[in-house]
């Protein structure tokens, strides 16, 4: 006669709380990989805030014969500075680097600029923001300053 048997046995007790810890693993991992890049993604909408401003100031701010004298003064062909190197004279770093969005200041920004003879009708210096928003991931935001040649 068989005997009927009534609850689990050890092995199937053991494959269960494995299958079981393996699905919570998997579930908590995503859950914290979502979480970590839809901080990142408020992070870098913040940065591009701070960009979008800092550009804004440049365009407003700085016409093209101001930046141009800059630039022939230095004696590179593209210049680049930071918050901590921000002592031109011609720009406001106050403005530039006290850029505030959402109660955080964007400390480590820098830029660069490179001024461009290529074109025939314009006068035209490009100019790169890299603001970096989450561990080692960076925004860059590019303008252009110019003015007409003829």
């Amino acid at each position: 006669m068989l005997k009927q048997r009534k609850g689990f046995t050890l092995l199937e007790i053991v494959a269960s709380i494995f299958i079981l810890s393996f699905v919570f693993i998997s579930a908590i991992s995503i859950f914290i990989s979502v979480r970590t890049q839809a901080y990142a993604t408020q992070e870098r909408m913040r940065a591009v805030e701070a960009g979008t401003q800092i550009r804004n100031t440049f365009l407003q701010h700085t016409p093209y014969s101001i930046a141009h004298l800059w630039l022939s003064f230095q004696s590179e062909e593209s210049v680049s500075f930071n918050n901590e190197t921000c002592n031109s004279g011609v720009f406001n770093c106050d403005a530039i680097f006290g850029v505030i969005v959402n109660n955080y200041r964007y400390d480590h920004i820098e830029i660069m600029f490179t001024l461009i003879d290529d074109y025939e009708a314009y006068q035209v210096i490009h100019f790169k923001i890299v603001i970096p928003y989450y561990r080692t991931r960076t925004v860059e935001m590019r303008g252009i300053i110019y003015e007409t040649s003829l």
